[in-house]
């Protein structure tokens, strides 16, 4: 099994050429013998990505998730609690207020 990450998954869903070669292959050969994750997150970072207007898709963003999510071999993964426990989770941004001196 692999881990599409929410912009490979994009590029891998809507076949523009954005992925390479060897990885295009490697999507491919995954879901005919395995299957191909995706993280719970994804579909609420590319709602996000549209909602922000940094990416397009020819169709309605709930209908693109829904459609992506039945392809054969992709598998909805959960995000798990232990992730958070074990500080896997990316650190909180620094903070942007001015300090007086």
């Amino acid at each position: 099994m692999i881990v599409l990450d929410t912009h490979t998954l994009i590029r891998a869903v809507e076949g523009d050429g954005g992925l390479g070669t060897s990885a295009s292959r490697l999507i491919e050969e995954t879901v005919q013998t395995d299957r191909v994750a995706v993280s719970a997150i994804t579909p609420r970072g590319i709602a996000l990505l549209v909602e922000r207007r940094r990416l397009r898709l020819g169709r309605h963003v709930g209908e693109w998730i829904a459609e992506a999510l039945v392809l054969p071999g992709v598998a909805l993964i959960p995000i798990e609690q232990p992730t958070r426990r074990h500080g896997l989770m990316a650190p909180a941004a620094p903070s942007r207020a001015r300090r007086r001196t």
